[in-house]
């Protein structure tokens, strides 16, 4: 399984990598010195056995990316994360 960024409007695959966490860490570092324009053509897609599917693109796949980048810096300065609402909800059950 690779993931891949696409720059839609070039048809120009700007990169492959092994992990998703590697292909949002990438375009993070394009978006702080890319144009709004240049962002909307990009294209974050999973190919496995001979067949892509579309992971996000465009806005929300900056938006994911930025927040994964927020998320790692936090963690690497020893700040916890909030849990996910499924996890807190699940916990809150069994007090």
């Amino acid at each position: 399984m690779i993931y891949e960024i696409w720059d839609r409007r070039s048809g120009n695959r700007l990169g492959e990598f092994a992990t998703p966490q590697d292909a949002l860490r990438m375009v993070s570092k394009m978006a702080a010195g890319a144009s709004h324009d240049a962002i909307q053509g990009l294209v974050f897609d999973r190919e496995y056995d001979g067949r892509t599917t579309k992971i996000l693109e465009g806005q929300a796949l900056v938006e994911s990316a930025l927040r994964q980048e927020a998320g790692e810096t936090s963690a690497s300065r020893g700040v916890r994360r909030k849990p996910r609402r499924a996890f807190a909800k699940k916990a809150a059950k069994r007090k």
